[in-house]
């Protein structure tokens, strides 16, 4: 539930946001039912937040909350939708490609994120945000994977969103992208449809990023990969076992609180990517609570653990930090919670709770170079 408190300090639409991701439809329901929505302020947050076509999926599927849409409006709800849906079903496809093309050649691999979590924790309904498909691979990988990829269409590029056509990666770029430790250069393929014309896929070959003081051993977590569903169809693709992947979604949600050039753009973090590690840890929970804290410590990931899943649960007020015993370890690390590092890699803090920093539309005004305690 929420205070009404809340309602004055974050608005009845960044409530709604929160309540939609979390999954809890009658407190969405509730608010929506019995507050004035300002809809420009709920679809630019929810836009921002990667949450639109949820948001756009549940109104339209309750005769309630959709009578409570202008005209118009719940038009452009049901096309943004459909739209989302479209794609990710094109995602999909072309991750069954990829999966078929690296086991054919028997380059080990494993599907990530998105179009993972699309069925695991989203219904398979395609309102969850997908920007591409994500993969993680070994180190020694880059090569034969930039390789298979073309053999099945794939060129190197990224889309440019604005003209909808692809950005040709130069030699130069290329060639860093080769030498970074922990990236292949994006792919990119035409498809045959006029609105979706490309799909996207990333290939990464660590759990964190160059630099990190943190990072997983890909050879380790590989050992436990399975085979996972991800649509309706019988064929199974690969992926990272429960907990490692749990990891995964942590750490990589942790790169884009931490790293500075990312807040610049306003994609620092987002609300979708709490939401995928409160959702997982509810569905997983028996296993996640017997696996993590052996793995914490193995790979010495404690911090960056215990950072995210504090202020996942003081979005949505869960108990993950209780439940995982870190209560001591939050006692004591104030000053961490609050950080996160500048272009040099300098350590700077983020003034306030994680929910006002989320809610920010001025996030840069937020860091500050000493810390001040909530």
């Amino acid at each position: 539930m929420y205070k009404k408190s809340d309602i004055k300090k974050y608005g009845v639409e960044w409530l709604i946001l929160v309540n939609i991701v979390k999954g809890d439809l009658e407190t969405v329901k509730d608010l929506a039912l019995n507050n004035q929505i300002n809809w420009g302020e709920l679809i630019e947050q929810a836009m921002s937040h990667k949450v639109f076509p949820m948001i756009c999926y549940f109104f339209i599927d309750d005769e309630k909350l959709f009578s409570l849409i202008p005209p118009f409006i719940n038009q452009y709800f049901k096309i943004c939708y459909d739209i989302n849906k479209t794609k990710t079903a094109m995602i999909k496809e072309q991750t069954h490609n990829i999966d078929r093309i690296l086991k054919k050649k028997n380059i080990k691999y494993a599907a990530t994120k998105g179009v993972i979590l699309d069925k695991l924790l989203y219904d398979n309904k395609g309102y969850r945000f997908l920007s591409d498909a994500d993969f993680m691979t070994l180190p020694e990988n880059k090569q034969v994977i930039g390789e298979a990829l073309k053999e099945i269409g794939f060129d190197v590029g990224t889309v440019e969103w604005k003209t909808n056509e692809v950005r040709k990666m130069s030699r130069e770029e290329y060639l860093r992208f080769l030498m970074a430790k922990d990236k292949i250069p994006e792919h990119v393929i035409e498809i045959d449809n006029d609105i979706i014309k490309y799909v996207s896929v990333g290939f990464v070959t660590s759990f964190t990023w160059s630099g990190c003081e943190y990072d997983v051993d890909v050879h380790d977590a590989f050992l436990k990969n399975k085979e996972l569903s991800i649509d309706d169809s019988k064929e199974e693709i690969s992926a990272l076992d429960t907990t490692h992947h749990f990891i995964y979604i942590i750490l990589h949600l942790y790169k884009h609180a931490m790293v500075e050039f990312l807040s610049r753009w306003n994609n620092d973090v987002n609300l979708v990517k709490f939401g995928d590690v409160y959702r997982y840890f509810n569905k997983y929970e028996d296993i996640i609570l017997k696996e993590l804290p052996e793995l914490m410590i193995k790979y010495n990931i404690e911090k960056p653990i215990f950072w995210t899943l504090y202020h996942t649960d003081s979005i949505f007020g869960s108990n993950m930090i209780e439940k995982l015993k870190g209560d001591e370890f939050i006692k004591n690390n104030k000053e961490y919670l609050n950080s996160a590092k500048d272009e040099k890699g300098n350590t700077r803090y983020f003034k306030g709770t994680m929910m006002e920093r989320l809610v920010s539309k001025n996030r840069q005004k937020l860091f500050v170079s000493e810390f001040r305690e909530v």
